[in-house]
């Protein structure tokens, strides 16, 4: 009994809370043009919500070098694919070659939809290309460098990409790697 009467208790103070905390109107009373009784009172300014509820802002602004991107380090609330820290700078990688050499992969097999297409550096990958099934773990059998942090090879059809996991941006082309 003791429990239902406290929880009573509490209930009416948090009803009757936004009564008691609201101003009273008539404090601004005073007369005008001989009319008594108008009342000139103006709405409260809106209270700013507090600072653990404001968004936070961003630089969406590229920089005027176009390989270049705003670092996204950090950022709360980013979503579980994004990167944790600045992305790295790929300049020195970017190129399109044929391979000197070809290996035997096995079989190849796409993404159900998707057929061969010649993909060139600067382009983006569909993320179906994402899944481990695709990337090249073992580089140097087929003669391809160790990738660079935040960067991972992943074969397509006869060539091997060097794509930025965490965007999808190809940074690296090697065409005819595989037969």
């Amino acid at each position: 009994m003791k429990k239902f009467l406290m929880s009573a208790a509490v209930l009416s103070l948090i009803v009757a809370a936004p009564a008691m905390a609201q101003p009273d109107r008539h404090q601004d009373r005073h007369e005008t043009h001989g009319k008594p009784g108008v009342t000139h009172s103006r709405p409260a300014p809106k209270a700013a919500p507090p600072a653990s509820h404001q968004r936070p802002t961003y630089n969406t602004q590229r920089p005027a070098h176009s390989n270049q991107r705003p670092a996204q380090a950090n950022r709360p609330g980013a979503h579980p694919g994004q990167r944790p820290h600045a992305r790295p700078n790929y300049s020195k990688y970017r190129s399109t070659v044929k391979a000197p050499r070809r290996y035997h992969a096995g079989v190849y097999h796409a993404p159900k939809g998707y057929a061969y297409r010649r993909w060139s550096y600067g382009q983006r990958l569909p993320s179906a290309y994402f899944t481990r099934s695709f990337w090249l773990m073992n580089f140097t059998t087929y003669g391809l460098f160790a990738p660079p942090s935040d960067a991972v090879w992943v074969r397509y059809g006869p060539d091997a990409l060097l794509v930025d996991r965490y965007d999808g941006e190809i940074i690296r082309v090697v065409y005819g790697v595989f037969y």
